[in-house]
């Protein structure tokens, strides 16, 4: 299964905010695992 595309007309806020988030967290080289032991939080909210 493929990234979801959250540019468009139709993209919601959270899409778009996900989108970003991954590019910064990717970008700081964290997986989702390791920006919610930081946050903290649960991975499933990440």
């Amino acid at each position: 299964m493929g990234r979801r595309n959250a540019e468009g007309p139709g993209a919601s806020t959270a899409a778009v905010f996900g989108e970003v988030l991954r590019h910064f967290r990717e970008a700081a080289g964290l997986t989702q695992e390791g920006l919610a032991v930081r946050i903290p939080c649960d991975r499933s909210h990440v």
